[in-house]
């Protein structure tokens, strides 16, 4: 029987069907099937495209969530390790060491935060770090026959602990936080491995310059020049002392010309088979001038009173620089001149 098809179907698919149908009914509900299976494909051909794309989207952003706290980390470690090549570029005895040494030396550094009034390293304890100051301040303690006394701050650009690596690896000082501090801190590997040569240099340098001002407290040294200190203190050998050793004998032959540079020294005479003590002498204080100048034997014996240490200036040199050089021969002579009567002074002696 023929299918009776409405003629006010107006698709063009429905005339189609209705061609090919030839109006059963059968064929009508095939046709049905085809029409929401094309329209299943023509979906998926749109919806699938955009679905990948949704999805590779979406995937960036999952990817770039799990990596974002590994992307802070290095973009914080970048700017830790700028921040530390600045300060490393800005101290003055770094500037030979070549920029992969710095920014080698930038990587190794370990930030590390002090708190106000924390010790960061004791004097008589082992060390094997070294340390730049990066922020903060920190004071200098040296303690010395049971009194602690304050001997140097330490600013940002500032570094300490290289005593210990360079000499016996024992502190020589404690260091003290006065406000919070945030160091870079070197292991004994970096140190020796980037800065041991420039440090030990740095050292020498530093400690020459502090010699000067020591010198330079000496009264007998006051009107002296920086270069005339300067090339004393090359000729001048310090000699420590422990409590009663001898420096010179009463009746020896001088030899040299001393200064006490820390401590204090006891001056004594033997008269009638007894001795008795003329004179204490500390820092800035000077003995030996009398023999030196008078060609006699040592009038005088002097030992350690406590732990401390002198300046010791040979025969000649004393001649050649505080007599010609430093044009001190007629104060020398001067002040001598008024110790022999006495055979001693608060001054100086033998």
């Amino acid at each position: 029987m023929p299918c009776s098809v409405p003629f006010a179907r107006s698709t063009r698919f429905s005339r189609f069907t209705w061609l090919f149908c030839g109006g059963d009914a059968a064929c009508d509900r095939s046709s049905g099937l085809l029409a929401k299976l094309v329209l299943v494909v023509v979906i998926a051909v749109a919806v699938i495209p955009l679905s990948i794309r949704l999805a590779r989207q979406l995937w960036g952003y999952q990817q770039a969530i799990r990596q974002a706290p590994a992307a802070a980390r290095k973009a914080l470690l970048t700017i830790r390790v700028r921040d530390r090549l600045i300060l490393l570029q800005g101290l003055g005895f770094l500037r030979t060491l070549p920029p992969a040494s710095l920014d080698r030396l930038a990587h190794a550094a370990r930030v590390r935060e002090v708190a106000q009034g924390s010790t960061i390293v004791r004097q008589g304890e082992r060390g094997d770090e070294f340390f730049v100051v990066a922020q903060g301040e920190a004071v200098v303690i040296v303690r010395e026959a049971g009194e602690d006394s304050l001997v140097e701050r330490k600013g940002p650009g500032d570094f300490f602990g290289e005593r210990a690596l360079l000499g016996t690896g024992i502190r020589q000082a404690t260091i003290k936080a006065v406000t919070p501090m945030k160091l870079l801190v070197f292991d004994h590997k970096a140190f020796w491995k980037e800065l041991g040569g420039v440090v030990a240099w740095e050292s020498q340098v530093r400690a020459a310059l502090q010699e000067r001002e020591r010198l330079r407290a000496v009264p007998l040294l006051s009107d002296a020049t920086p270069r005339q200190l300067d090339l004393l203190a090359v000729k001048l050998a310090v000699q420590p002392f422990q409590r009663g050793d001898p420096l010179m004998r009463q009746g020896d032959r001088g030899d040299a010309f001393y200064i006490a540079r820390e401590g204090q020294v006891d001056v004594l005479a033997r008269e009638n088979g007894r001795s008795r003590r003329l004179s204490v002498l500390g820092p800035g204080e000077y003995f030996g001038e009398i023999a030196l100048l008078r060609n006699q034997p040592r009038m005088a014996t002097v030992r350690g009173k406590t732990e401390g240490s002198v300046w010791r200036l040979e025969r000649q040199d004393f001649r050649d620089l505080l007599g010609r050089y430093l044009d001190l021969d007629a104060q020398l002579i001067g002040i001598a001149d008024a110790r022999v009567p006495r055979g001693h002074s608060v001054a100086g002696a033998a």
